[in-house]
């Protein structure tokens, strides 16, 4: 949800797929991202082996950052290419970071320009990163 109320953004965690919408409920953007790996269908997949993408959507005034594990199935490596996405909320992908480390959730302190992240094996670890924006 934007700060104001006024915004919300619909991250889907099976699917690269994302929908904003307005305080009343009126659909602004409804995007597919369709860049490997991604999946259009989810009806077709077996559940035990449904995709993992979007995780902790955190939202500022002016951005949305939001984890993509890019993981296909649980089968996959325990270490697969994850992002960090920044979304605009008119809809627009601003830029996207890929990851050195797998983390499992993520923080933003607007009040001091800093993004935190929980390390996914080891939940002691916290990382520390200056907001680029």
């Amino acid at each position: 949800t934007h700060p104001d109320g006024k915004l919300f953004a619909a991250f889907y965690g099976r699917m690269k797929h994302i929908r904003f919408y307005n305080d009343e409920g009126v659909l602004l953007h409804d995007i597919s991202v369709n860049i490997s790996p991604f999946i259009n269908n989810i009806s077709s997949q077996n559940p035990e082996e449904l995709a993992t993408f979007y995780l902790s959507p955190q939202a500022t005034s002016k951005y949305i950052y939001v984890l993509c594990s890019n993981r296909l199935s649980r089968k996959e490596s325990t270490t697969p290419i994850q992002e960090l996405q920044v979304w605009s909320w008119d809809g627009t992908p601003v830029i996207s970071y890929k990851l050195n480390k797998p983390v499992s959730l993520i923080a933003i302190s607007e009040t001091h320009q800093k993004i935190y992240a929980i390390d996914q094996e080891n939940e002691n670890q916290i990382y520390t990163h200056t907001l680029p924006f």
